[in-house]
C-alpha cells in the first residue's frame, strides 16, 4: 500500500480527538471565604441497613478580613435540625443552594445538627442485590473530589485544611473506621462507637468513615500499626494483595527524606467502591478488585494500586494541591511513585517496562481522546481533570525532570518540598521553588513546556556513519496549538562499537539539529535514551544491521523501538530477526510486545510464530499477548490454537479471557458456542464472562444480541453488565440490524444503578453514533450526580454529532482500512515467500 494512502486513512480515522474544554465553561478557581475553619468536632451515627445517618458537629473558626458576621459552609441534601452557639443559643441560619449560611455574630464556634437518608454522593450504602443476594450491608464515604458536604457541613475544597475530632457510631456488630489516631471506643445502647483524633490538618475530601463487618489482619512498620481490613469471609487474599505495605512505607520514607507522617496506616476493602482506591488520611479505601486470587495474581500485580494510594499519604495528604487545577501534585506523584517502587523492588527491565506502559497509557488518551496541559483551569467538574494526562503523563514528566536534574538533586529538592510545605496546600510554583532552592537550577522553561503546555516531544531520528563519525540527526515534529516549537531536554545516546561503548548526552534545544560524534571502531548498535528517562515518541531511520543488533539489547524499550523500525522496513530478513527476538529474548515484556506488533502486521509466518509463543512460552503474559494478537487472523488455524487454550486446566484468568475475546474476533463458526460455555464461569473480577461477552460481540453475528442484552440486566454483577454494555456497542457499530435494540437497552441502562455499567453504556452509545441517544445523554450531562458520568455523556454526545457530520465517509474509510490490512497481510506473505525462494 502506498505510504501516502495509508497515512491518509489513519489520519481520517484518528480525527475523533476532541477539545478538552467544554464550550462555555469558565475557569475553575478556588472559592473565596470569609472565615477559616480551625477545628471540627464531628460525630456521625450511621445505620447501614436503614440507609440513613445523623450528624452533629462543632465547628470552630477564625474570621478573616472581610467577615461580616455571617459564616458560610457547604452542605447539600441533609436536613438541618438545629444551629446553635456552644452555649446552646439558637443562631439564625439559611440552608439552600448547597450552602448553610449562619448569622454567627461574635460567636467563633457553631454547633450544627443534621440528618440524612441515602445522599446523592459522599456516603454510600451497599448490601444485598440480585447478583449478590447474601452480601452484607455496609456504608462508606468517598468524598473526593468535593463530596464531603453531602455528609457534613464544611469548606469542601482541597485547599482548606483543619484539625479534627471524629466520633463514628453504628449498630452493634459493625466495625467503624475513620482518620487519625483511635483514642477511645465502646458499646452502649445497642451501638458501637469509636473516637479518633486527627491532630494534623486535613481537608474534607480526605475524611473517611467506614461501617462494615470486617476482618482485620495486622502488621507493623517501625512502631506503627499497619492493618488490612476485608469483609468477613473475604479475607483470604489480604496478605497476597497488601503484604508488602510495610516495605513500601519504609522505602518511600527513605527516598523522600520524610518519614510516613501519620499515626497508623489502614487499608480497607469495601464492596462496589467507585474508584480503584482512595487515599484518605491514615485509612485508605480499596475496591474489592484488590483481593486478587492465586490465579489472577500471576498476571495482575496489586502492588501498583497499593503503592499508588500509599504514596498519596505524602503527595496529596501531607502536601495537598491548592485547587484541582494543580491536581498533578497529587495524582502524577502517586503514579510516579508506583514506578519508583518498581525500580526498588523489581528488575531494571521490569522498571523500564513499567515506565513504558505508563507512557503508553498516556499516549492512548493523547492520540484517541484529547490533548491538554497538565495544569488546566477550564473544566466543569473537578473530576474532568482526573484523566491519563493527570496520572500517567504527569508521572512521565516527573521522571523526565529527574533525568534533567539528576536523581540526587531531584530527591534533594523533593525532600525540601515536603519539609517546606508539610500540612499545607501547594501550587506548582511551590514545587518549582523548592527544587530551584535545593539545586540552583532555573526551572521556568521546564515547567512552561512540560506542565503548562500540552503534548510532548515527537522525535524523528536519523542515524548514519561517516568516516569514524556517528551522524545523529534529530528533528522535533510535534505540532498543535500551544505546543512548544522545540522542547529543551538532555538526551542520552550510547554507541556500541567493536572497541567499546561511547556515551554522550545531547542538549536537545532546537527544532532540528545534527550531531557528528567521533567513535572508535565499527558501530554495531546505537542506544537512544536507554532506560526511558524522557517522555518522547521516537521514529528511527538508519542502517538495518544496527536495529537487528538492537533486538538483543537488555533495555526492552530499545528492543521495542528497533522491532517497530524493522517491521516497518518489511524485508524478509528484518522480519525473521524480529520473530527470532520474540522467541529468544529473555524478558517477557519484549516477547509480549513483539507478539502484538506481529499480530497487527498479520502475515502467515507471523501467525505461525504467534501460535508457537501461545503454545510453548513459559510466561502467561506472553501467551496472553499472543492470544490477543491471533484474533487478527480470521482462519481456522488461529481459532484452533485459541480453542486449545480454553481446554487447558491450569492457566490464568487473563490468558483464558484473552483467548475468549480473540476467538470471537476470528469469527470462526465454533466461536459463539465456545464463548457461551464461559458466561457462567466464576472467576476473579468476572474476567471470563466479561471477556466472553466481548468475544461474542466480535463475531459480528446478530444472533448473539439476545445474550448480550440479557447480561446487561441487574441480575448480573456490575462488571459483567459493563462488559455486556460495551459488547452491545461494539456489535451495533458493525451490525445495523441490532442497532435499534442495542440503543434502546443502553439508554435504559442510564437510569439503572451501577456506576461501572452506566459509564460503559454511555461509552457504547458514543461508539454507536446513533442520534436517538442524544436526548438521554444530554439529560445525563445536565443532571447526573457524578462528575465522571457528566463528562462521559458530554464526550459521547460530541462524538455522535461528529459521526453524523462525517457519516458515510468515515464508514467507507474504516471498511477500506480493514480491507487494506487483509490485502497487505496476504501480499506481505507472498513477498516473503518470493524473497525466500530467491535466496
Amino acid at each position: 500500500m502506498p505510504q501516502i494512502r495509508r497515512h491518509a486513512v489513519h489520519a481520517a480515522l484518528s480525527a475523533g480527538v476532541i477539545p478538552f474544554e467544554e464550550p462555555g465553561v469558565d475557569p475553575n478557581y478556588a472559592p473565596s471565604r470569609r472565615v477559616r475553619i480551625e477545628h471540627m468536632d464531628l460525630a456521625l451515627r450511621i445505620f447501614p441497613e436503614e440507609e440513613r445517618f445523623e450528624g452533629r458537629s462543632t465547628i470552630r473558626f477564625a474570621p478573616l478580613a472581610l467577615y461580616a458576621g455571617k459564616a458560610t459552609f457547604d452542605l447539600s441534601e441533609a436536613e438541618v435540625v438545629e444551629v446553635t452557639d456552644e452555649a446552646g443559643t439558637a443562631l439564625p441560619y439559611h440552608h439552600a443552594e448547597h450552602k448553610l449560611v449562619v448569622d454567627a455574630g461574635d460567636a467563633r464556634a457553631i454547633v450544627v445538627a443534621w440528618r440524612g437518608g441515602k445522599p446523592t454522593r459522599g456516603l454510600y450504602f451497599t448490601g444485598p442485590k440480585p447478583a449478590a443476594p447474601k452480601r452484607q450491608h455496609m456504608a462508606w464515604t468517598q468524598c473526593q473530589d468535593e463530596d464531603g458536604h453531602f455528609v457534613f457541613p464544611c469548606h469542601d475544597h482541597p485547599g482548606r485544611k483543619w484539625r479534627w475530632s471524629i466520633r463514628i457510631e453504628a449498630p452493634a456488630g459493625y466495625t467503624t473506621l475513620s482518620n487519625g489516631q483511635r483514642v477511645a471506643s465502646g458499646e452502649e445502647g445497642g451501638l458501637v462507637w469509636s473516637t479518633w483524633e486527627q491532630e494534623l490538618p486535613m481537608p474534607a475530601y480526605l475524611f473517611t468513615a467506614v461501617v462494615a463487618k470486617l476482618h482485620e489482619t495486622k502488621a507493623m512498620w517501625r512502631d506503627r500499626t499497619v492493618s488490612y481490613f476485608a469483609p468477613v469471609g473475604e479475607q483470604e487474599g489480604v496478605v497476597r494483595a497488601m503484604g508488602k505495605t510495610p516495605l513500601m512505607i519504609e522505602h518511600f520514607s527513605q527516598i523522600t527524606g520524610f518519614d510516613y507522617p501519620w499515626p497508623r496506616y489502614d487499608q480497607v476493602v469495601v464492596h462496589d467502591f467507585i474508584f480503584g482506591g482512595m487515599e484518605n488520611v491514615a485509612c485508605t479505601t480499596m475496591a474489592d478488585l484488590l483481593l486478587v486470587d492465586a490465579k489472577g495474581v500471576l498476571e495482575w500485580d496489586p502492588d501498583y494500586l497499593v503503592a499508588h494510594e500509599l504514596a498519596h499519604q505524602w503527595f496529596g495528604d501531607l502536601v495537598t494541591c491548592q485547587d484541582w487545577s494543580q491536581g498533578w501534585l497529587n495524582e502524577s506523584w502517586a503514579t510516579f511513585m508506583e514506578a519508583v517502587w518498581w525500580e526498588h523492588d523489581r528488575s531494571e527491565q521490569d522498571a523500564i517496562w513499567y515506565r513504558h506502559q505508563t507512557m503508553g497509557d498516556y499516549l492512548g488518551e493523547f492520540n484517541g481522546r484529547y490533548r491538554r496541559a497538565l495544569v488546566s483551569y477550564r473544566f466543569r467538574d473537578p473530576l474532568d481533570v482526573f484523566d491519563r494526562h493527570l496520572y500517567q503523563k504527569g508521572s512521565c514528566v516527573l521522571w523526565t525532570l529527574r533525568a534533567t536534574l539528576g536523581a540526587d538533586a531531584f530527591w534533594t529538592g523533593v525532600k525540601q518540598y515536603l519539609h517546606d510545605n508539610a500540612h499545607r496546600a501547594v501550587h506548582s510554583r511551590d514545587f518549582q521553588r523548592a527544587l530551584e532552592t535545593a539545586t540552583g537550577e532555573n526551572l521556568d522553561g521546564f515547567f512552561q513546556q512540560w506542565v503548562d503546555a500540552p503534548a510532548h516531544p515527537a522525535l524523528s531520528i536519523k542515524l548514519s556513519e561517516e568516516s569514524g563519525l556517528l551522524v545523529c540527526e534529530i528533528e522535533q515534529t510535534q505540532t498543535g496549538e500551544g505546543v512548544p516549537e522545540a522542547y529543551r531536554f538532555p538526551l542520552v545516546v550510547e554507541v556500541l562499537t567493536s572497541t567499546g561503548t561511547h556515551r554522550v548526552k545531547l542538549p536537545i534545544a532546537e527544532r532540528k539539529r545534527a550531531w557528528a560524534l567521533p567513535v572508535d571502531g565499527r558501530i554495531t548498535r546505537v542506544r537512544i535514551d536507554p532506560g526511558l528517562n524522557v517522555l518522547a515518541t521516537h521514529t528511527w531511520k538508519g542502517p538495518m544491521a544496527w536495529f537487528v543488533d538492537a533486538l538483543q539489547d537488555d533495555d526492552p524499550v530499545i528492543v521495542s523501538r528497533a522491532a517497530a523500525t524493522l517491521i516497518d522496513e518489511g524485508s524478509a530478513a528484518a522480519l525473521d530477526a524480529v520473530r527470532s527476538a520474540m522467541e529468544v529474548h529473555p524478558f517477557w515484556g519484549v516477547r509480549a510486545d513483539i507478539a502484538g506488533k506481529l499480530g497487527a502486521r498479520g502475515g502467515d509466518d507471523d501467525q505461525a510464530a504467534l501460535i508457537d509463543r501461545l503454545e510453548i512460552d513459559g510466561d502467561p503474559r506472553v501467551r496472553r499477548a499472543a492470544a490477543e494478537a491471533l484474533g487478527a487472523f480470521r482462519n481456522t488455524t488461529a481459532a484452533d490454537a485459541l480453542l486449545g487454550v480454553l481446554e487447558e486446566e491450569v492457566t490464568t484468568w487473563q490468558l483464558t479471557g484473552a483467548a475468549l475475546k480473540a476467538l470471537g474476533t476470528t469469527r470462526d463458526s465454533r466461536a459463539a458456542e465456545a464463548l457461551r460455555e464461559h458466561l457462567a464461569t466464576p472467576s476473579w473480577a468476572d474476567t471470563l464472562p466479561s471477556r466472553a461477552l466481548v468475544g461474542l460481540a466480535a463475531t459480528r453475528d446478530a444472533a448473539v444480541l439476545d445474550t448480550l442484552v440479557e447480561h446487561t440486566q441487574l441480575t448480573h454483577g456490575d462488571r459483567v453488565r459493563a462488559a455486556a454494555a460495551g459488547a452491545l456497542g461494539s456489535l451495533a457499530t458493525h451490525v445495523d440490524d441490532v442497532k435499534t435494540t442495542a440503543v434502546e437497552r443502553l439508554v435504559d441502562m442510564l437510569k439503572e444503578p451501577g456506576f461501572r455499567a452506566r459509564i460503559a453504556a454511555i461509552a457504547a452509545l458514543g461508539a454507536i453514533g446513533d442520534t436517538r441517544a442524544l436526548g438521554a445523554l444530554g439529560r445525563m450531562h445536565r443532571s447526573a450526580a457524578d462528575g465522571r458520568t457528566r463528562r462521559m455523556a458530554y464526550e459521547a454526545s460530541l462524538r455522535i454529532r461528529r459521526s453524523q457530520e462525517d457519516g458515510k465517509a468515515m464508514e467507507d474509510l474504516q471498511l477500506a482500512l480493514e480491507s487494506l490490512k487483509e490485502e497487505n497481510a496476504d501480499l506481505r506473505s507472498r513477498i516473503e515467500k518470493l524473497e525466500r525462494a530467491g535466496t
